[in-house]
């Protein structure tokens, strides 16, 4: 809602999640091409739509953190941004996993060296046209040690990629899942500057977007495409995927 009341368009990407998987035979490598899928599939249908298909940012918490900067880091020229919250970007990390769930999410265990581990690894993709990203995490977090995200800003800087880290001590893996928490209103507040942006901004990309679809989205008469790209101080075409 915090989104949406800044003329945010938001959409949720459904993906496969392996502990939920109904098949031994699916992986991590199929719950990235969930979130590729998503992200291209909304970039297709960006005219019928009306949102601007160049500032698509990329939003996750946890699993959906890993997704996001796995796809928006593999595909560059298609992410305009990503914030990422506790998320594990280093796939290596998971050594610690019981065997059982390392062979599903990969087909071996970290130590036998599965290529998966590495290329599905977001830190390995990043480089001088990854999109400015946003990273949150917990000090106290047991589940995705904090240390990811430093590294993850490590890589970040050493690319000279526009990034904001943000480590909320004492806080654990939920940090921005508990309704009205500090670390769920700070999420969500950094989230809408980020991709909403300033009010000058969003009215020129308001303007780009009419550009870009041209008379396909000025001959829509519905309240929701009007407010996607016309001129009011609540328009913004700047769009958001929740993985």
């Amino acid at each position: 809602e915090e989104l949406t009341a800044r003329g945010v368009v938001v959409a949720s990407a459904q993906y496969t999640l392996l502990g939920e998987a109904s098949s031994s035979r699916l992986s991590v490598a199929d719950a990235y091409s969930d979130g590729r899928d998503a992200l291209f599939w909304l970039r297709n249908h960006s005219a019928e739509l009306c949102v601007n298909p160049s500032s698509v940012t990329l939003m996750g918490v946890s699993a959906g953190a890993w997704m996001a900067t796995t796809v928006g880091y593999r595909h560059p020229h298609e992410t305009a941004g990503v914030v990422a919250s506790v998320g594990r970007h280093d796939l290596a990390t998971g050594r610690t996993w019981a065997r059982g769930y390392q062979e599903q999410v990969c087909g071996s265990t970290v130590d036998e060296g599965a290529s998966c581990w590495s290329e599905l690894s977001p830190i390995n993709h990043v480089g001088p046209r990854s999109p400015p990203t946003i990273l949150l995490a917990g000090t106290a977090d047991a589940i995705v040690p904090v240390d990811n995200s430093r590294r993850m800003q490590q890589a970040l800087n050493m690319a000279a990629v526009r990034n904001c880290f943000v480590s909320l001590p004492g806080d654990g893996h939920s940090l921005s899942l508990i309704d009205g928490g500090v670390g769920n209103q700070l999420t969500i507040a950094l989230a809408a500057a980020f991709v909403a942006g300033p009010e000058p901004g969003r009215r020129a990309a308001a303007g780009a977007a009419a550009k870009w679809h041209g008379k396909a989205c000025q001959k829509r008469t519905a309240p929701r495409c009007r407010e996607s790209v016309g001129t009011s101080s609540a328009a913004d075409t700047r769009t958001s995927v929740a993985l």
